[in-house]
């Protein structure tokens, strides 16, 4: 179920070691990240508690994995205990605003949580890859 903080949604995800040390607290809108100290999925929206200006900042640091394809004006509505799906974007789908640059999308259906741990060691594993 999904929690929030500020203008930061995030849910737990089991299982999930990260690949990356390249931590960071320094997010832009849009990202999607991995906080390891709460194996969680974290979607920056906008402002947190702890930002002094407009930019979101993690409570602990994170590793960026990924963008939203979607507005974010559609995620603002998602309320504080609502059950949510991460979908991975087909690449030639319409309603997908920005493309992705990772090679493996999902399709539309809902996943289970072991495949969501997958792919986020799969993104991780990724972002390792590409140096970033």
């Amino acid at each position: 179920m999904v929690a929030k903080w500020g203008e930061e949604i995030f849910f737990n995800i089991q299982n999930v070691q990260p690949v990356s040390e390249n931590r960071t607290k320094r997010v832009n809108v849009g990202d999607v990240a991995f906080c390891p100290e709460g194996s969680c999925l974290c979607v920056f929206l906008g402002p947190t508690p702890a930002s002094v200006m407009e930019d979101p900042v993690p409570e602990n640091p994170v590793v960026i994995i990924g963008r939203l394809v979607t507005s974010r004006d559609k995620l603002r509505v998602i309320t504080p205990g609502e059950k949510i799906r991460v979908l991975k974007a087909l690449e030639n789908d319409p309603s997908v605003e920005k493309k992705s640059s990772l090679e493996e999308y999902v399709t539309g259906r809902k996943l289970s949580q072991v495949e969501i741990d997958v792919l986020v060691k799969q993104l991780l594993e990724e972002k390792k890859k590409s140096g970033q």
